[in-house]
């Protein structure tokens, strides 16, 4: 990996103000989805995202590996959580989600609320509505609301803002409409290794099975 392809995003003002107390560890973590930018302090995750402008499709040959690889990375939760994601899905409900630094919560704005609401009670395999999540909030009405907080997730997947659908069974868009796919392919693979899936969500994968022939990010 080149230097260039090694270069971490930029910060946002908001997550450089989260992390301005905090000694931070930034790497990388392959997954068949692709390579997500991952930085992290001693309380908890601070931001995990996929690769900005880079749309890889799926591929689910490819492991999940941190780049550099260090032992003490490879013992990280988030790394044994997104590899126990990644290739033995069936086993997540058994782990503890990876901790969330306190200071991403720290502001009691509507979207650090919706942030930290779907963290604790949108579990693996479960959908809900903008809807439900809204009204879950003490909100009722504010579903346009969580949408806007969803798309300023800072912690994709750990912050499951990919479990959020619309009221009418569809999954609604996914990092600013860029990839989707890859929030069908999420909802899929999670419904496929889940045991306690809620009811509810069952005719979601239908209208997947039914619409969708190819699960990439492009």
């Amino acid at each position: 990996m080149t230097d260039k392809e090694n270069k971490m995003p930029k910060r946002s003002k908001e997550q450089d103000g989260s992390m301005k107390d905090c000694e931070m560890t930034e790497f990388k973590i392959t997954s068949p989805v692709g390579i997500w930018d991952v930085y992290i302090c001693q309380k908890g995750l601070h931001f995990v995202k996929l690769e900005r402008d880079k749309f890889s499709e799926i591929n689910e040959e490819i492991p999940v590996e941190c780049i550099p690889k260090e032992e003490s990375l490879a013992n990280s939760d988030v790394f044994l959580w997104m590899k126990c994601f990644f290739e033995r899905a069936s086993e997540i409900p058994l782990m503890n989600l990876p901790a969330i630094c306190p200071s991403l919560f720290a502001k009691d704005a509507f979207r650090q609320r919706a942030w930290k609401y779907i963290y604790h009670n949108v579990g693996f395999g479960v959908t809900k509505s903008y809807g439900e999540i809204a009204s879950g909030m003490g909100t009722p009405g504010a579903a346009q609301a969580v949408g806007s907080a969803m798309r300023t997730n800072p912690v994709s997947l750990i912050i499951p803002c990919h479990r959020v659908i619309r009221s009418g069974g569809k999954a609604g868009h996914y990092s600013g409409g860029t990839r989707d796919n890859l929030k069908v392919w999420l909802i899929e693979h999670e419904k496929k290794y889940s045991t306690s899936a809620d009811k509810k969500s069952k005719p979601l994968l239908n209208y997947f099975s039914r619409n969708t022939k190819k699960y990439n990010s492009t």
